[in-house]
């Protein structure tokens, strides 16, 4: 049997580029089927921080260097996306990121003068001030770093929001994966059938897809693992960013991260790095020695220049919405306002063309009839 849906889309993963794109699709009248095996908050979305760090990952992430303003652009699609509640939005905070250098790392002085010539605003804190804005932070008697430009989600609450708008909205979730796609016709994992005119890939590596999109096999698996404190660690306040990694606060405990280990795909945590994070954090906040902690691991997957793959596959009637490396959570509106305009032939806005998923094509197979 062979559901129907007038204009209708399918999109392959929930986790927040596809949530996104399912709330943003139905928001512009399609109807659409959101199918993901996986149970919600069970993917890789939900093994991260929540940083919308436009300025800082320009900075740390070699990959991101160049592309704050787009990265900007990102954080400020989240203010469209998500609903005001008392004049903020439904899960998102703007704390602000605080650099807390080593003796020997990069000094607050030299990463002014970084922020200032890519256009990100910027100020240096003494220890004082910096113990103040974050209690409990030891800065090691080091000058800091704050910005503004840097923004934090709660993802388990964002995540949830996501879920209930779709729902609201009509989108179908339906607890599988896609097998198969032609224009008009979507297979799925559990024997069904849907009429589907698009197919919206927004599923990490794609694994098992790759037969739907060629431009699939460029994408690379990115091993991350993160520690989640419980009742210990700052609760609030701005992110902590350190040569060694970062502290990100939150209601219920600290974050502390994270891992980028190219080329791995297991999810077994690793003893070893779960002790060098605990020892990154408790060097930042000392409570964090001996607390009880939850060590997590997700798979991300990232394209050769570190952009995502958004737009039209060379295969007909599929787009692509992944690959986004660390900044899936940072990207996820922005992706899903572009993926929407392709569909309905609108104006794309001006960051299409640097994650058109056709840049890395190579010799592909036609298409399967």
């Amino acid at each position: 049997m062979i559901t129907a849906s007038p204009k209708s889309i399918v999109i392959a993963g929930g986790g927040a580029i596809g949530l996104a794109c399912a709330v943003v699709l139905a928001r512009a009248g399609y109807g659409v089927v959101l199918a993901d095996p996986a149970d919600r908050g069970g993917n890789a979305s939900a093994v991260a921080a929540g940083m919308l760090a436009p300025a800082f990952e320009s900075v740390l992430d070699p990959a991101s260097k160049g592309l704050f303003t787009l990265l900007r652009a990102g954080r400020e699609a989240w203010l469209d996306l998500l609903p005001q509640e008392d004049g903020s939005p439904t899960g998102l905070s703007q704390p602000g990121a605080l650099w807390v250098p080593t003796p020997s790392g990069l000094r607050a002085e030299v990463m002014a003068e970084t922020f200032a010539a890519m256009g990100a605003q910027s100020e240096i804190l003494t220890p004082i001030a910096a113990h103040a804005m974050s209690p409990g932070l030891d800065p090691k008697g080091e000058d800091c770093l704050f910005t503004k430009e840097d923004w934090c989600l709660d993802v388990t609450v964002v995540t949830e929001w996501l879920y209930r708008e779709a729902l609201g909205l009509g989108v179908e979730v339906i607890p599988a994966s896609i097998t198969a796609f032609s224009p008009g016709r979507a297979s799925l994992s559990d024997g069904r059938h849907l009429a589907a005119d698009h197919l919206v890939i927004a599923a990490g590596l794609g694994r098992g897809m790759a037969p739907l999109a060629p431009e699939l096999a460029c994408l690379s698996p990115i091993k991350g693992q993160i520690l989640f404190f419980e009742g210990a660690g700052p609760m609030q306040g701005p992110a902590i960013r350190s040569p060694a990694g970062y502290v990100v606060a939150r209601a219920s405990g600290a974050m502390v991260g994270a891992t980028m280990e190219f080329g791995l795909e297991d999810l077994t945590p690793d003893a070893v790095v779960g002790e060098r994070l605990r020892a990154a954090g408790a060097n930042l906040f000392p409570t964090l020695a001996r607390a009880m902690v939850q060590h997590r691991v997700g798979i991300r997957a990232a394209t050769p220049d570190g952009l995502p793959l958004v737009g039209p596959s060379l295969f007909s009637g599929v787009t692509l919405a992944c690959g986004a490396r660390r900044n899936g959570w940072l990207l996820a509106p922005l992706i899903a306002k572009i993926v929407t305009a392709q569909l309905s032939n609108a104006p794309v806005g001006p960051w299409a063309a640097q994650m058109d998923p056709r840049r890395f094509e190579r010799a592909a197979p036609p298409p399967p009839h």
